[in-house]
């Protein structure tokens, strides 16, 4: 998927993000269904979109509406859907060069991907005043704080004696360690009242819920396939051999007794995740 310049360093992997297609495609789809805009949709703006998975579903549902695709990943945007209307723009989607010079945009939509980056506080405002009167801001993001399949990556380093320091937020560690690398796992770091105290006093409407999907997955320790093609890579991407294969034999191993599998072969893998859409206030 997209976002921080660690993370359009990745090499992202469309096939084995797309084995999970199933369940990473419900949850964007639940956020559009509270997306009822009162304006006509014209200029869409979809942040980290991937391979796509949602596009043909905007494309559809906004008939009049120019989209625009961003990911920093050439590898998955090469699998997108390819529709009249729609333009894809490999680019970094914290920055600017994507959006439109001659108008506004109605509606920025983004699923699992802004957890990627830092700064909300300046960044959820600076993406609210791109919107036309009326428009919608649409966001989810995962909530893994408390979920094993990512404290697990924490363990694992710490187990092996890494030389990896963890953070959160923005509080990049001031007093890293000499060989010390510093990674922050992609996920959601604030609470609601967060984004109601930094949006609402522009906002028409802001709806923010969470939902808890469990998911029942196949496979061998189909958990650990789950996260090696998104959240994982934050620490894989940082390490070399033979650093890299201890940790991911260690993290392999954690997350297996984690999340066993069910007498019937299946794990279930419940995972949270936040929303948020604000409708822009409207012209007096």
């Amino acid at each position: 998927r997209t976002t921080t310049k660690m993370a359009s360093k990745l090499l992202w992997n469309p096939e084995g993000y797309n084995r999970f297609a199933n369940e990473r495609t419900i949850p964007p789809l639940d956020l559009l269904t509270r997306v009822i805009p009162s304006i006509p949709i014209k200029c869409i703006v979809e942040l980290g979109c991937g391979a796509g998975n949602m596009i043909q579903t905007l494309h559809d549902k906004f008939t009049e509406a120019e989209i625009i695709g961003v990911d920093s990943s050439q590898e998955m945007l090469d699998k997108a859907p390819k529709l009249d209307r729609v333009r894809y723009v490999q680019a970094d989607i914290s920055s600017d060069s994507f959006y439109p010079k001659d108008k506004p945009v109605d509606l920025i939509f983004s699923n699992a991907a802004l957890h990627w980056l830092p700064n909300h506080s300046s960044l959820f405002p600076s993406l609210l005043s791109r919107l036309s009167p009326g428009g919608f801001l649409a966001v989810q993001m995962p909530d893994t704080r408390r979920q094993p399949s990512h404290t697990l990556m924490e363990t694992a380093a710490h187990n092996l004696n890494l030389p990896i320091t963890f953070y959160s937020k923005d509080d990049f560690p001031q007093d890293l360690q000499l060989g010390h690398k510093a990674v922050r796992i992609p996920r959601l770091d604030y609470e609601p009242d967060f984004y109601y105290d930094l949006l609402m006093g522009e906002c028409e409407s802001l709806k923010m819920w969470s939902t808890e999907y469990v998911q029942r997955l196949s496979g061998e320790n189909p958990v650990f396939n789950f996260t090696k093609t998104t959240g994982l890579m934050a620490v894989t991407g940082l390490l070399q051999s033979p650093e890299l294969e201890a940790f991911t034999e260690e993290y392999y191993r954690l997350v297996g007794e984690a999340y066993p599998a069910r007498p019937d072969s299946f794990t279930l893998f419940p995972f949270r995740r936040f929303f948020l859409v604000a409708e822009k206030k409207s012209i007096a």
